[in-house]
């Protein structure tokens, strides 16, 4: 689940995307779907790097090891930082847009919503993130996501 965190992965092909439907005759209408998912990408983003900070929240690997629990407020380190999980934001950030836009088509949807359950599993699983790290990812995700939905997409 490591490579799926990774924002870049979503970020540039989504700007290639756009600048492409942008001049291309014809994929004019894609340049909205870019734009919606860039924008979900980008604000999760930087959530869930301003929370990360402001709760400074102990890995769960950091109980196992060290006996250390908790919020801890304003650290600066990535063992401090499991709350919010940035994975999951990051692929509820792609997976969500891409399910709406392909919500006519059942099956594609779904897979991006099992990819979502994938990753936050797994991030539990390898004691990254406690549960309540990747649901409020989730939920997080889910929001911002909801309000630019309303934003790009209210008259359809």
């Amino acid at each position: 689940t490591n490579y799926f965190g990774n924002m870049l992965l979503y970020i540039v092909p989504l700007v290639i995307a756009f600048v492409f439907a942008y001049f291309i005759e014809g994929y004019q209408h894609w340049r909205k779907h870019c734009l919606y998912i860039l924008l979900v990408v980008i604000l999760g983003g930087l959530s869930v790097f301003v929370l990360k900070n402001v709760f400074g929240r102990a890995r769960p690997y950091m109980y196992v090891d060290h006996a250390i629990y908790g919020f801890q407020w304003f650290k600066f380190k990535a063992a401090y930082w499991s709350f919010p999980s940035g994975h999951v934001v990051t692929v509820t950030s792609m997976c969500l847009p891409l399910s709406y836009i392909s919500r006519k088509v059942w099956p594609i949807r779904y897979l991006f919503l099992i990819l979502i359950l994938v990753v936050m599993v797994g991030r539990v699983l390898t004691l990254n993130h406690y549960v309540s790290d990747v649901v409020s990812a989730f939920l997080l995700v889910f929001l911002i996501n909801r309000v630019m939905r309303k934003k790009f997409y209210e008259n359809e």
